[in-house]
């Protein structure tokens, strides 16, 4: 068994890692654990305390935040979103008076909405998941908005309230906003020209429900129809995208686009998913209380609830979600270490096997011992490297691992030297 200054040195020596071939594989074992383990540590410090709905907060979402804090002072927010209990958990339920929504009797009514020209708040609307032919896709403003998608879906029809927040462009608003809005045409890309800067889009479904079957396609094609309006022959939008809401009975669903806004961007900017019972849970709430009196409390500044109590609420919604997407990395990560050191030992093994090998005397659990031993570096090196940037923990990781086993393999069969002989050490010179 090799002595312990030497097990430290496999940390950067692959001789040494060669020498502890032969030592007691629960050291090697201890060797594997850390090295899966260590690369947990950076996104589990920050899986547990990051703010999942820090983008709220972003400065590069300040229309966000203007759309939000709209929200949070209309009339029928405070009076028509209310908390109710239903199989044992608390999820949203809507009521709007006819005093806050027309019905969208034309397409003239859902626009003027998107163009802010409605005296009411809200509109009431339809949707029907159905097939169609593409021709209709320039009808996509009409009340009851078709799926214009080929493929499947899911043929339900849904009642929804829309609310469309922005400004004039001729109102005064934060400069860095107006700077990021253009009407110009840019390598060809052209960009929106009615005048308004749009902050947030609300869609409130009162029966939806992540218990609804084919909620999520339900859900995509909606967003792809009725909000981007994308064709389905070129897959390009027909609307300008804007950032977007989706209210339903037990979740939430945030889209964030750019404030300038163009045909061309259709790709996200950031999103955040939540679970009401999940930003509820655990709390006493009388049924019937309104959401905005809930996260308000005893706070009249709209502008505090927004970035303190609301903040913490969505942040509650998405923090289960989130965990499980950390966890899911973390056994990716996990998985690719376990697969390096399996990998990396069968690569040794053949290796040792080689009739120039130095060192023939082996059996593949030996090998498996060196595999165990070299991965502990990269395996370090990645934690580090995953508190600045965790998505180049699993890069260093791998790349770390191929270069140490292309080291090693040069240890195990060294080049021929000049004279064709081979550099085996002194003792094996005369085999």
């Amino acid at each position: 068994m090799s002595n312990k200054s030497t097990i430290f040195k496999t940390l950067v020596s692959n001789q040494a890692v060669i020498d502890c071939r032969k030592n007691h594989f629960w050291i090697g074992a201890i060797f594997a654990v850390l090295s899966i383990f260590m690369p947990w540590i950076p996104g589990l410090s920050k899986g547990y305390t990051a703010n999942t709905a820090s983008l709220l907060l972003s400065s590069k979402s300040q229309e966000i935040e203007k759309g939000f804090k709209a929200t949070l002072s209309s009339d029928y927010f405070k009076k028509g979103v209310s908390i109710k209990k239903e199989n044992g958990q608390y999820v949203l339920d809507y009521n709007f008076s006819e005093d806050m929504y027309v019905e969208a009797t034309s397409s003239s009514i859902y626009e003027n909405e998107y163009n802010g020209l409605n005296e009411k708040q809200l509109v009431k609307a339809s949707f029907s998941d159905n097939k169609h032919d593409a021709s209709q896709d320039s009808s996509l403003y009409f009340t009851s908005v078709t799926s214009f998608t080929t493929k499947e879906t899911t043929g339900m029809t849904m009642d929804y309230y829309y609310d469309c927040i922005g400004v004039d462009a001729g109102e005064v608003i934060d400069p860095a906003a107006k700077t990021s809005t253009s009407s110009k045409t840019e390598n060809n890309v052209v960009y929106e020209q009615n005048g308004r800067y749009t902050f947030l889009q609300n869609y409130y479904f009162p029966t939806l429900s992540k218990n609804t079957p084919n909620y999520s396609q339900f859900l995509s094609d909606f967003a792809s129809s009725a909000i981007l309006q994308m064709t389905s022959a070129s897959k390009t939008a027909n609307r300008f995208p804007h950032s977007y809401m989706i209210w339903a009975k037990d979740f939430t669903l945030l889209a964030i686009y750019p404030l300038k806004s163009s045909t061309s961007m259709i790709n996200v900017q950031g999103s955040h998913s939540g679970s009401i019972p999940d930003g509820l849970k655990d709390c006493q709430i009388a049924d019937g209380t309104s959401l905005f009196s809930y996260v308000a409390g005893e706070e009249t500044d709209v502008s505090k609830i927004y970035k303190g109590s609301f903040n913490k609420f969505m942040d509650n919604c998405g923090r289960p979600a989130y965990l499980k997407s950390v966890w899911f990395n973390i056994g990716i990560l996990s998985a690719i270490v376990a697969g390096c050191i399996v990998l990396g030992s069968l690569i040794l093994f053949l290796f040792h096997k080689k009739k120039n090998s130095a060192y023939r005397d082996v059996n593949y659990f030996n090998c498996l011992n060196e595999a165990c031993y070299m991965y502990l570096t990269p395996a370090v090196l990645g934690m580090v490297v995953g508190f600045f940037n965790p998505q180049f923990s699993m890069v260093i990781i791998i790349g770390g691992s191929l270069m140490r086993t292309v080291f090693a393999m040069n240890k195990i069969c060294p080049p021929q030297v000049g004279n064709g002989s081979s550099n085996k050490p002194l003792y094996q010179a005369r085999s």
